[in-house]
């Protein structure tokens, strides 16, 4: 039920890591089981095997006597004696075959008898195991042979191999049960993430309709031509637009940043220069404002990689971003890309306060923000780049970062080509 829930509930990749796993615990199984019957098998060689050899010496020992002793000889030979004397020797044989049954440690209750192959076919019964044992050369009469049978010879099977059958059993139960255990946990949570991702569209959704009209009403109010020229509103008015794009800015982002989650993006070779121009020419107005800088130099021969154009323009849009906040009075960006080995190769290049090496490790965990030195008020959620990171793993690319503190830092992409 929960695997099934888990293949409707169209989580792509992880249902077919979740399927695959599934498949080869069965094969784990299987394999346990074939183990099992294969060593049962084995015991059931060893347990004939001891008893030929008991058997054997069986054969021996009442071939000694039968030379000492007429009456054995006529016993084994099947011809008419007291029944005194017939008991005697039916005691004394049984005796001989517990000795050796122990000597080779088969303590079983057993029934045994002797005889030609007419008298013996009585004593066969269906379904159960008999051994029998020759006495040609011992006797002066052939074809007799002794014929003996263990009733509880199954149950003494299973019983030798008892330990290695409920460890096997506890084995599969335990890998089973752990596996079901954490499918249901994972189940749970994707469920819980779905929810989740909802909520949060659904809020911030709420959150854009309030901000439109407050720049639509701020707007109406500039235009208003009869307002006093030493009154103070223009001010206002800037702080509640200034403060409006900023909070149009969060919520973008956000709503960005819940569109990784989602599996019904439009996927396609994308122009990896072409995303890169889009968003430079977002930063110009920034860019100039701060009489900074932003180049670009595309140097790669092939640009396409498959993906979704939104994931790669928010991927670039926070390393430009995070390169003008993090910046030393005027700012200068250089983007690049070139070909290395069937990978594009883009990197993001600045003059900011760059990263201590202590912090390079962490820069790509979620909600971690780097210490900004001389640099105030930087504000950001910790989410950037852990964005970035995500995406580089979601197209199987890989995402470095080098940097100097006082003197830059650089961040290097790359993903895989895509030849069309």
């Amino acid at each position: 039920m929960v695997l099934k829930r888990l293949l409707s509930s169209g989580t792509g990749r992880f249902s077919v890591v979740a399927v695959f796993t599934f498949a080869v615990l069965l094969l784990l199984v299987v394999i346990q089981v074939i183990w099992i019957h294969r060593a049962a098998m084995l015991e059931q060689k060893n347990f004939n095997y001891r008893v030929a050899k008991a058997m054997y010496c069986v054969r021996e020992e009442i071939g000694k006597r039968a030379v000492d002793c007429h009456q054995m000889m006529d016993y084994l030979s099947g011809n008419s004696c007291p029944d005194k004397i017939k008991q005697s020797k039916v005691a004394e044989v049984d005796s001989i075959i517990r000795t050796n049954l122990e000597a080779h440690h088969i303590e079983l209750q057993y029934e045994f008898m002797i005889g030609d192959s007419v008298t013996l076919s009585a004593m066969s019964l269906p379904k159960q195991v008999c051994y029998v044992q020759s006495l040609n050369g011992l006797i002066q009469k052939d074809g007799i042979r002794l014929n003996m049978r263990f009733p509880d010879r199954n149950e003494f099977i299973m019983a030798q191999m008892k330990g290695w059958f409920v460890i096997s059993i506890l084995f599969i139960l335990f890998v089973a049960a752990s596996f079901f255990i954490t499918l249901r946990m994972f189940v749970r949570q994707q469920a819980q993430l779905t929810h989740t991702t909802d909520f949060i569209n659904n809020m911030v959704h709420e959150f854009q309709t309030p901000l439109a009209n407050m720049r639509l009403a701020a707007g109406l109010i500039r235009k208003k031509n009869d307002l006093p020229v030493s009154s103070k509103i223009n001010d206002y008015l800037d702080v509640i637009v200034n403060e409006n794009n900023k909070m149009e800015g969060n919520v973008k982002r956000i709503l960005q940043l819940a569109t990784l989650h989602r599996e019904d993006q439009s996927l396609e070779p994308v122009s990896m220069h072409l995303v890169g121009d889009s968003v430079v020419q977002q930063f110009m107005f920034r860019v100039s404002n701060s009489n900074g800088s932003i180049e670009t130099s595309w140097d790669a021969a092939n640009d396409k990689v498959f993906g979704a154009w939104e994931h790669f323009e928010l991927m670039l849009s926070n390393l430009i971003d995070n390169a003008l906040k993090y910046s030393m009075g005027t700012p200068h960006i250089r983007l690049t890309s070139k070909v290395d080995n069937h990978f594009i190769e883009i990197t993001v290049s600045d003059n900011g306060i760059g990263i201590d090496a202590r912090e390079l490790p962490f820069v790509f965990d979620r909600y971690y923000r780097v210490s900004t030195g001389n640099v105030h008020n930087v504000k950001g959620f910790g989410l950037g780049l852990a964005y970035v990171k995500k995406i580089t793993e979601l197209y199987h690319g890989s995402v470095e970062v080098s940097s100097r503190v006082g003197k830059g830092t650089t961040f290097t992409l790359k993903f895989p080509l895509v030849y069309v």
